[in-house]
C-alpha cells in the first residue's frame, strides 16, 4: 500500500467539486479552486463517477481510471495529453461525442494540478503515510 499522489488529486478534485459524494474533506478545500472549475466537474458528474453496480459514468475509465492504472506519467502530463489529442483532431470515434466534456474536465485537471501539488499534497501524503503504517500490521497479521 503506498500513498499515491495521482490517485489522490483525482479523489481529491472529485471530492472538492461533490462528484460522487461530498465531504468534510471536499469541504475544507473547496475555497482553494476556482468556483467555475469546480461547477464543470459538477456538471459532468455522471460522466465520471460510478456508483456500486448500479452507475458506471461514460468518461469514467477514460478520466479516472486510466491516468491511475495505467499512465506512467504524473496525472497533469495525463491531462494535457488527452487536450493534446483533442487539439490535433485525433480523438476516438467512439469518444467524439463526449470529448467537448472530456477536453473541459482535463482543462480543469491541469489548471489546479500545480497547486495541489505545491499545497495540499505534502500533507495528504504525511497523512495517508501515517494511516497506511497503522493499517498494515493489521493486513500482515491477517494474512493479505
Amino acid at each position: 500500500m503506498i500513498a499515491d499522489r495521482k490517485a489522490n488529486y483525482i479523489y481529491h478534485m472529485l471530492s472538492v467539486a461533490r462528484c460522487g459524494y461530498d465531504n468534510d474533506y471536499g469541504a475544507k478545500y473547496r475555497g482553494d479552486y476556482p468556483q467555475e472549475d469546480l461547477a464543470l466537474l459538477k456538471k459532468h458528474e455522471r460522466l465520471i463517477t460510478c456508483a456500486g453496480g448500479s452507475h458506471w459514468g461514460e468518461l469514467y475509465t477514460l478520466m479516472i481510471c486510466w491516468p491511475i492504472a495505467e499512465w506512467t506519467g504524473d496525472a497533469k502530463s495525463f491531462y494535457q495529453e488527452i487536450i493534446d489529442q483533442a487539439n490535433r483532431g485525433e480523438v476516438p470515434e467512439h469518444y467524439l461525442v463526449l470529448a467537448p466534456a472530456a477536453r473541459g474536465i482535463a482543462e480543469v485537471m491541469v489548471r489546479n494540478y500545480d497547486h495541489y501539488v505545491r499545497e495540499i499534497w505534502p500533507e495528504d501524503r504525511r497523512l495517508l503515510e501515517d494511516y497506511i503504517a497503522r493499517v498494515m500490521p493489521l493486513f500482515e497479521r491477517n494474512g493479505f
